[in-house]
C-alpha cells in the first residue's frame, strides 16, 4: 500500500491537471473570455488534442468531479483547476473518500497543489492536518512519487502526447445537452502503452488501447467523458464553470505536519 497508494494519487491527480492549460498564474483565477463563444472549427482526429487545450487554456479554470469504478470499488473525487502554460503555475483543489483505496473508514483527503508544492491533509491519518511534498525536492522520496505531476501538466506534452495515442476517431453526433450546454459526441480509441508512458506509468500488463466517449461543447471545451480500461473498470469526468473565478491558497503553517501518511499502512 506504501507504494501503490501514491503512484495512484498521483495519476488522479494528474487527471485534474493535465492535457489543460491558461496564461493565468496559479493560485489566481482564470478569465472567462471566449467561454462559450462558438469556435467554428471542425475537429479532427488530426487538431482533436490541440483544439480541445486551446479552448482550456481559453479558459483558465474549470470545476471537474470525477466517478470511477475500479473492478467494483467506487471512488469519487471533486475539485478545482487554476490552468497554466508553465507547470510551475498549475494549481488544483480535490476532495475525495478515501475508503475505496484501502484506507480507514471515514477517511477522505482534501488536497491541493500550489507553487509545486502538494498538501495532502488524509483526516485521522495526518491528525487533520497536510503533509506538505515539494515537487522540486529532489531529496524527498515521497515527493519523487508525485514529480511526473508537474511534466505532464506541460499542455504541450500532453497534445503531442495525445495526438500520438489516437488510433480512431469518429464524430458519433448530437451528445445531448450537459450543463446547460449542446454537445456533439466523439469516439477515440488511445493506444493505452503511448498514454500510460505520457504519464511515466510502467506499461506492463497494459491493456491494448482505451476507449473514449468525450462530449464537447461548440466552444470546444469538454463537458464529459466515459472512459474505459479493459480489466480494470471505468471512469466518468464532468467539467463545469469554466471561467470562473477560483481562488487556491495553500494552508498555513499551523495546519502542516510533517507525518509521512502512508508509514503505518499495512504492507507498507
Amino acid at each position: 500500500m506504501r507504494k501503490l497508494l501514491p503512484a495512484l494519487l498521483a495519476t488522479l491527480a494528474l487527471l485534474f491537471v493535465s492535457a489543460c492549460g491558461s496564461d493565468d498564474s496559479g493560485g489566481g483565477s482564470g478569465s472567462s473570455e471566449g467561454v462559450g463563444e462558438d469556435k467554428d472549427v471542425e475537429l479532427t482526429q488530426e487538431n482533436f488534442a490541440e483544439e480541445i487545450s486551446k479552448a482550456q487554456l481559453d479558459a483558465g479554470t474549470a470545476h471537474m468531479t470525477m466517478t470511477m469504478d475500479m473492478m467494483g470499488t467506487p471512488i469519487t473525487m471533486e475539485g478545482d483547476t487554476v490552468l497554466a502554460d508553465d507547470p510551475a503555475d498549475v494549481a488544483m483543489s480535490l476532495s475525495m473518500d478515501m475508503e475505496g483505496m484501502g484506507a480507514p473508514e471515514g477517511t477522505s483527503m482534501d488536497m491541493r497543489m500550489v507553487d509545486q508544492v502538494i498538501y495532502m491533509n488524509m483526516g485521522q491519518m495526518t491528525e487533520d492536518k497536510f503533509v506538505k511534498i515539494d515537487l522540486t525536492d529532489e531529496s524527498n522520496p515521497l515527493g519523487a512519487e508525485f514529480s511526473d505531476i508537474l511534466e505532464q501538466s506541460n499542455p504541450a506534452a500532453q497534445i503531442e502526447a495525445m495526438n500520438d495515442s489516437i488510433t480512431s476517431f469518429e464524430e458519433a453526433g448530437d451528445g445531448g445537452e450537459i450543463d446547460g450546454v449542446s454537445t456533439t459526441k466523439y469516439n477515440l480509441t488511445l493506444d493505452a502503452a503511448k498514454v500510460m508512458e505520457a504519464q511515466g506509468q510502467d506499461t506492463v500488463g497494459a491493456p491494448e488501447t482505451f476507449e473514449y466517449v468525450m462530449y464537447v461543447g461548440e466552444d470546444n471545451l469538454p463537458r464529459q467523458m466515459d472512459i474505459e480500461i479493459p480489466g480494470m473498470g471505468t471512469s466518468t469526468i464532468e467539467w463545469s464553470k469554466w471561467g470562473e473565478d477560483v481562488s487556491i491558497d495553500a494552508p498555513s503553517d499551523d495546519e502542516i505536519t510533517d507525518q509521512d501518511p502512508f508509514g503505518g499502512m499495512a504492507g507498507s
